[in-house]
């Protein structure tokens, strides 16, 4: 989905959802239609249904392909919380944000406040309380499962709703003032139930 080759054309699958997503960051997904979609890129409507069944199939994958880019080095950061080296933690967190979020904050902006936004935070969601439940686990050794659970979702609860929040004020706060209030929380709340 997020080409960084410019030297090479993107290939179809490609095109579409890019050309999906500027269609996606003016009107709901219910508004987008595969004539839309085809014309921008260019192609057959039978090249479209080769790739996607429609475009709610369409949408999905971009989701998709959005948590996997998020992913990408945030699962790191959040397991070195068990290192205890918050100043390494820091730095991290406000290199990820600037590259990954600051550097595509229209698209993030559009799954935030799209018409399926509640589907982007669930995933994001569920994306990232898995990550802290491995921290958690990793840091609290013999904690209850149950509560290890309720700690998870509270700090991937709490990740969202800062960084959405965040994002969708365009990143007016500076990285290291919003990354440095989530190592705290995590740092102080993780670390301090061994």
């Amino acid at each position: 989905m997020i080409n960084t080759d410019s030297s090479t054309k993107p290939k179809t699958r490609d095109l579409i959802k890019t050309e999906f997503l500027k269609l996606y960051n003016d009107k709901p997904l219910s508004k987008i239609t595969v004539s839309d979609i085809i014309r921008d890129c260019n192609i057959s409507r039978g090249t479209f249904y080769f790739h996607f069944e429609d475009t709610h199939a369409l949408y999905r994958e971009c989701e998709r392909d959005m948590i996997d880019f998020m992913e990408g080095g945030l699962h790191e950061i959040i397991l070195s919380t068990v290192r205890k080296d918050t100043k390494k933690h820091l730095d991290a967190l406000c290199d990820y944000m600037k590259n990954t979020y600051l550097g595509h904050i229209n698209t993030f902006k559009s799954f935030l406040s799209g018409s399926e936004n509640d589907s982007f935070r669930q995933a994001w969601f569920d994306s990232i309380k898995h990550d802290f439940a491995r921290a958690i686990e990793f840091a609290a050794g013999e904690m209850p499962e149950a509560k290890r659970e309720n700690l998870a979702s509270f700090y991937a609860g709490g990740y969202v709703a800062v960084i959405g929040k965040w994002i969708l004020e365009d990143c007016s706060e500076p990285v290291e003032e919003v990354a440095d209030l989530q190592v705290r929380i995590v740092f102080q709340g993780i670390i301090s139930q061994k």
